[in-house]
């Protein structure tokens, strides 16, 4: 017991300066003379790596195949002919559709969930 009660005092009393695990432990602000020159350059030839490594901010359209190795098929139907099917699954901005599965029950009962499906009511289209 007096192991441990001198462990707790010892712990309490002498703070660790070598882990600056938060802010306030931290050293502070150090004269700018100690810090290493930096040189800020506003387009340097090298930032065209780095942009190839940025997400997108619009996803580009899928190239035109007649098939496509993983059984995808780009969407069919657009505005213009949506009057001709019953009904119309919107796909996501990366042009996949919306099918998402819920295991439950230890992974025994499967339910396949659709989302954006619309029909020609929703959609305001008389047959």
């Amino acid at each position: 017991m007096a192991l441990a009660q001198r462990f707790v005092r010892n712990l309490i009393l002498q703070p660790c300066k070598l882990r600056y695990s938060s802010y306030l432990s931290s050293k502070g602000v150090q004269p700018l003379e100690k810090y290493p020159e930096v040189e800020i350059v506003e387009n340097p030839p090298e930032w065209k790596y780095v942009e190839r490594l940025l997400p997108k901010a619009v996803v580009p359209r899928p190239l035109q195949k007649a098939e496509y190795p993983s059984g995808w098929k780009p969407p069919m139907v657009d505005l213009r002919n949506i009057d001709q099917f019953k009904y119309y699954v919107a796909r996501t901005k990366n042009y996949m559709l919306p099918v998402y599965l819920k295991q439950t029950f230890r992974g025994q009962r499967r339910v396949s969930n659709s989302y954006k499906t619309y029909t020609r009511q929703s959609l305001g289209i008389r047959t």
